[in-house]
C-alpha cells in the first residue's frame, strides 16, 4: 500500500471516529505510522485531505448504490431488497461510517450533489426506468425512491432514542432493523400499489 493511501485509510478511521473538528493530523499520522510531515506533503493539511477523503467515501457509496440500481437481472422489488440489506449490513458492520457518511451528505450537499450527479445516476438508472415502465410516473417514482431512502434512513438517525426506549442493546438493534427490513418492500407495496 503506498503511503499517500496508508494516510488516506487512517484518515478514514480517524475522522470517523472522532469528527473532523477533534481529528488532528498527528493522530492520523500515528495510525498510519508515518510523520506528521508526510500528511503535509502529500496532502498539504488536514482540511484538503479530509475533502479528499469525503470525496472517496460519497464516490465509492455512491457507486455502489448505482451498481445495484442498474443491474439489468433484478426487478425494482428486488434491487430495493438488495439496497435495504446491503444498507443494513452497513449499519451492523459499520455504523460509523454510515454516520460520518450521513454528517458529510447533511455538511456537505452541493459536494455530494456534484459527485453522485443524482440527475444522470440515480433519476437515470434502470431502477427509475424500470418504475416508468411499470406505469409509474416520474414524480410518483421519485416520492417512493424519497420514502424507501427516508424509511432506511430513520433507523440511523433514530437509533439512540429507539434504543434507549426500548432498553436494546446493539445487537438487538440490529435485530430489530432487520425484521423492519423485511417490512419495507410491503409498506412500499402498500402506500404505491407496487405492480
Amino acid at each position: 500500500m503506498s503511503t499517500e493511501q496508508k494516510i488516506i485509510t487512517a484518515a478514514i478511521k480517524v475522522f470517523k471516529e472522532k469528527g473532523f473538528d477533534a481529528a488532528r493530523a498527528r493522530d492520523i499520522a500515528a495510525e498510519a505510522g508515518v510523520t506528521h510531515a508526510l500528511i503535509n506533503y502529500h496532502f498539504g493539511n488536514k482540511e484538503n485531505l479530509f475533502n479528499i477523503v469525503m470525496k472517496q467515501t460519497l464516490v465509492n457509496f455512491s457507486n455502489h448504490m448505482v451498481d445495484i440500481l442498474n443491474n439489468p437481472e433484478t426487478t425494482y422489488k428486488e434491487k430495493i431488497s438488495i439496497l435495504i440489506d446491503n444498507f443494513n449490513h452497513l449499519i451492523a458492520h459499520d455504523p460509523q461510517l454510515v454516520e460520518f457518511f450521513l454528517t458529510q451528505i447533511i455538511n456537505n450537499r452541493d459536494v455530494f450533489a456534484k459527485e453522485v450527479n443524482p440527475k444522470e445516476k440515480i433519476l437515470g438508472s434502470l431502477f427509475f426506468k424500470q418504475l416508468i415502465e411499470g406505469g409509474y410516473s416520474h414524480e410518483q417514482s421519485i416520492n417512493l425512491y424519497i420514502n424507501f431512502i427516508g424509511m432506511l434512513l430513520v433507523t440511523i438517525i433514530g437509533r439512540p432514542m429507539i434504543q434507549q426506549a426500548n432498553g436494546m442493546s446493539d445487537t438487538d438493534y440490529i435485530t430489530f432493523i432487520n425484521q423492519r427490513a423485511k417490512m419495507i418492500p410491503s409498506w412500499l407495496e402498500q402506500m404505491f400499489n407496487l405492480k
